[in-house]
């Protein structure tokens, strides 16, 4: 007789990955803040959801513009191999309706976060990724992650959505109805799209979208990282130094707010 395969029975993993960093001022004040809000709730939303999930937060150490995409980068790949969905997920936005399971994603990406109160339970604009997005490991390594040119505020979610485009066609959404959000409150800082890093970020967009940048040249593969600590309490928490953030530090020729 011939025996079942037990791997067919797994239940599928879910890593919920976390980009993050506090800092005493600018955008990213009071997230550690938020991060204690955000991990026990999350727990017990994804339980009642009956999935089988571990949050990995990736927190970036201080002295130059945060980069969520790199952060992302860096937390997929420390744990690829454990989970076979990922849900990149914002640390201010709370999923609300209990229809949303986080369920693994079929043959697209699905973008979770389809109604926040940030924007009035309302989509941001069409081709808006942010917030919470789930991708198989597979559908992740296709678009070779998120890109690692944005420092600073914005525009990763938006060349991620071009990414997929360009791979899957489309990207999925929840239902507003469902994929409601609600937004925690923190400090905004004024003018972040007027900063060099923005202005950087928004020409390189520029060309990624006109397809004069090559995404399978910028991502999972080019991305530089060391963990400088770590821990799994709970939850896996690694604190990461992005090298090259030295080089867009000298390039930008001052430290701007993240």
């Amino acid at each position: 007789m011939t025996g079942s395969n037990p791997r067919s029975k797994r239940r599928q993993r879910l890593g919920v990955i976390v980009p993050f960093r506090d800092s005493a001022d600018g955008h990213g004040r009071n997230r550690r803040a938020q991060l204690g809000t955000f991990l026990p709730y999350m727990r017990r939303f994804l339980t009642a959801a009956g999935a089988e999930f571990r949050i990995v937060v990736v927190e970036q150490t201080p002295g130059a513009p945060f980069n969520k995409g790199a952060l992302c980068n860096a937390g997929f790949l420390l744990s690829a191999e454990e989970y076979d969905y990922f849900a990149f997920h914002d640390l201010d936005q709370l999923p609300t309706d209990p229809r949303n399971t986080y369920a693994c994603p079929g043959t697209v990406p699905v973008h979770l976060c389809s109604a926040s109160s940030q924007y009035g339970y309302r989509p941001a604009y069409a081709s808006m990724v942010g917030g919470a997005l789930l991708m198989s490991r597979e559908q992740y390594r296709r678009v070779n992650g998120f890109s690692n040119r944005y420092w600073g505020w914005g525009l990763e979610d938006d060349d991620m959505y071009v990414r997929i485009r360009r791979v899957f066609g489309r990207v999925a959404r929840l239902p507003r109805t469902i994929g409601r959000y609600r937004a925690l409150p923190h400090p905004r800082v004024a003018d972040l799209d007027r900063t060099a890093w923005y202005r950087a970020g928004r020409l390189y967009l520029e060309r990624v979208i006109a397809g004069a940048a090559d995404f399978r040249a910028d991502g999972l593969g080019t991305l530089q990282f060391a963990v400088v600590e770590e821990s799994h309490r709970g939850h896996d928490h690694y604190v990461v130094d992005l090298p090259n953030a030295a080089c867009a530090l000298a390039h930008a020729g001052s430290a701007l707010p993240d």
